[in-house]
């Protein structure tokens, strides 16, 4: 896809190139523009709607605008784009643009043709939902595109011509449910069965309306006691519901009531029912009973002080709030949200590089990460079983990249993770399903460890204690021939999973895991392992005729001794995410302050000091049109906000021109780069 969007770049067309990737939960997928004007309108600013679900076959697209922000909107189109490899939206150049999307529509829109059709247009029809992983209705208020020559499209203030936009207005509502208490009070033994959910509408509005319905419904949330822990019961859900605004003179709302049988000892002696309600005048200080769209209504159930309401039969009675220590936690309005590219990543096998899982907050929130934990303990992964790194995009916090990669010690077999971020009160979760690992059908005959590696053979010397890991692989990578795992491949040389450049040299619990499954005279092999040692050495998977059983989690010694890396030992090689032919460029973090000349622009770069790296330099055409067009991934900032950038060549690139051109007035901005390893 690079090379169609240099070539499309280079060329002067009659619409501007502007690639505004929307991402639906997995993250955005390229896709080529092409002019693709609604018949009538001439001058267009088309904009990328892209997506990487392959269960969405359709977009529709409803369009209004207005030449001021707060003018009135008047209708544009109605217009439905199919196809999975993306969608071509026209925007109106110089207007503010209100683009309304529904994927996979639930009923033919195609008769919405003005403001009260569309207004009349009802969603949500299937929630509520428990769990629910993907949100099919979007809404992007205010997209502006001055058409002042600058390719410039601005959304809540920033230019998303060149970052993209990374995140969406829900056009429902979160109730999010965590209980941590002590289920045992007076002696009575609280075992809760149910949540209810109750007076939820039975659809929405795509465009915020009053619920004149009468087709209310409920939700039940089974809760279980195989959650008590420690003594504690303890269990967290969420639920989807459309937007709820109140009608005049309408005192229905949402109602959560929890129940619990009531035991002592062994002997059950009713049951209880606590119940509180849903709404925005739970939080202090507002008063509208509504339930509003983009936000989350959190109950937090610490304690309880109260058998609550006695009931038999599970008949609902009064209402009773006897709950201790209930926190209540909501974000409100429409700025403010949090975008998390993924919630779920499969098969992770990324142990050589980072794979980049993008998030971003709007709002005045920084965002927190909190350290990699157990699926489904509280133990923290220690950074040899699984690594997290986070790569800021500035010192705001507010948005970045996760860096994940496997531990060595954990490297072998499957096992799961998940990381909570937090912003503006919105919690996510990011769950990592690590594979096991898939092992190459064959041994590489005996060589060297730099060889196995697919290092030059300097690598078999010269490091120590006082090179770090990421020196000596920067100061031996392999030069122009493929060598040992670099070079292998099953299929084709060519394919994308398992061909030159997707296997790596196993590490010791990998070589050990494979002997064990071969059993027999496999037990008796030694193998390289891919961990270094000092005093020109690294570490071997050692069978010695038996293997332990177990998970092999530090094995012991007699199971890795060193060798001297110039020996000659055989080789496996399991599979690894494939390199990017540029994925040791690594970028600056931030734009200089303003654009100057091209000497000035290499003195910045040389003179260059951050995070403690110096080496930097000034990128190559390649090196510049991969920073710019991969901005948000692959540990790339997402702030290109300058129009050009300084290349090494003297010329300079923008996303426009991501092969270079002469600046205007000779000068420009400037990002540098240097070689990560």
């Amino acid at each position: 896809m690079k090379s169609k969007m240099n070539k499309r770049f280079g060329k002067k067309q009659w619409w501007m190139a502007l690639c505004l990737c929307v991402c639906f939960l997995a993250g955005c997928e390229e896709a080529e523009l092409t002019p693709d004007p609604v018949p009538g309108i001439n001058g267009m600013l088309p904009f990328n709607l892209g997506s990487a679900m392959s269960s969405q076959s359709k977009v529709r697209v409803i369009l209004f605008s207005a030449p001021t922000e707060a003018g009135n909107k008047s209708f544009r189109y109605n217009k439905l784009f199919t196809g999975l490899s993306g969608f071509n939206v026209p925007l109106y150049p110089g207007e503010y643009n209100d683009v309304y999307t529904v994927i996979d529509e639930e009923e033919d829109l195609s008769s919405v043709a003005g403001w009260s059709s569309f207004a009349a247009v009802k969603i949500s029809r299937n929630l509520p939902a428990v769990n629910a992983t993907k949100q099919r209705y979007y809404e992007y208020k205010n997209i502006h595109a001055p058409n002042d020559g600058t390719g410039k499209i601005l959304y809540n203030g920033a230019d998303i011509s060149k970052t993209g936009l990374r995140s969406s207005v829900y056009t429902m509502a979160r109730v999010f449910l965590s209980f941590d208490l002590n289920p045992v009070l007076d002696g009575v033994s609280l075992r809760f069965r149910e949540a209810e959910l109750s007076n939820v509408p039975g659809f929405g509005y795509l465009y915020p309306k009053a619920y004149d319905g009468t087709g209310y419904v409920k939700k039940t949330i089974p809760l279980g006691t195989s959650t008590v822990t420690g003594g504690l019961y303890k269990f967290e859900t969420q639920l989807l519901v459309p937007e709820y605004l109140l009608a005049a003179a309408n005192n229905r709302r949402m109602t959560l009531t929890v129940r619990a049988d009531r035991y002592r000892g062994a002997v059950k002696e009713g049951s209880s029912e606590y119940t509180v309600n849903v709404g925005n005048d739970i939080v202090a200080g507002n008063t509208s009973r509504d339930v509003n769209r983009n936000k989350v209504y959190t109950f937090k159930f610490t304690g309880v002080t109260g058998l609550g309401q006695q009931v038999d039969d599970w008949q609902v009675k009064a209402a009773v709030e006897a709950w201790d220590e209930r926190t209540v936690e909501s974000e409100i309005g429409d700025a403010y949200g949090f975008f998390l590219q993924t919630e779920k990543i499969d098969d992770f096998k990324a142990y050589r590089m980072p794979r980049y899982v993008s998030f971003k907050a709007t709002g005045p929130g920084k965002v927190w990460v909190d350290k990699p934990r157990e699926l489904n303990r509280e133990d923290t992964v220690a950074r040899n079983d699984f690594v997290c790194d986070v790569v800021w995009d500035d010192d705001s916090h507010r948005s970045g990249q996760l860096a994940l990669k496997l531990g060595n010690w954990r490297t072998g077999v499957g096992f799961s993770v998940r990381i909570k971020l937090r912003a503006n009160n919105i919690e996510k979760t990011l769950v990592v399903n690590c594979a096991g690992a898939r092992f190459a059908s064959r041994y590489l005959d005996a060589m060297s460890w730099a060889e196995g590696m697919g290092y030059t053979n300097e690598a078999n010397t010269g490091f120590n204690n006082g090179i770090s890991q990421d020196a000596m692989i920067r100061l031996y990578s392999q030069g122009d021939e493929y060598r040992g795992c670099a070079g292998y491949y099953e299929g084709t040389a060519n394919d994308p999973l398992t061909g030159r450049g997707c296997w790596r040299m196993s590490t010791i619990r990998e070589g050990l895991f494979y002997m064990r499954l071969k059993g027999g005279q496999y037990l008796s092999h030694k193998l390289w392992a891919s961990e270094i040692m000092w005093s020109n050495k690294a570490y071997t998977a050692s069978g010695n005729g038996h293997i332990p059983t177990g998970d092999l989690h530090h094995p012991g010694d007699p199971y890795y001794p060193p060798a001297y890396r110039n020996s000659l030992l055989k080789v496996l090689c399991v599979q690894d995410d494939k390199l990017e032919k540029y994925y040791q460029v690594e970028v600056n973090r931030a734009d200089h302050s303003g654009e100057v000349n091209f000497v000035e622009a290499q003195r910045i770069c040389q003179n260059l000091t951050e995070g403690g790296k110096t080496g930097w330099r000034l990128p190559t055409v390649a090196e510049g049109g991969y920073a710019l067009l991969k901005a948000g991934r692959e540990g790339i900032p997402n702030n290109f906000n300058a129009a050009l950038y300084w290349l090494a060549n003297g010329q300079a690139a923008g996303l426009t021109q991501p092969g270079g051109t002469t600046p205007p007035g000779g000068v420009a901005n400037v990002r540098c780069v240097r070689n990560r390893w």
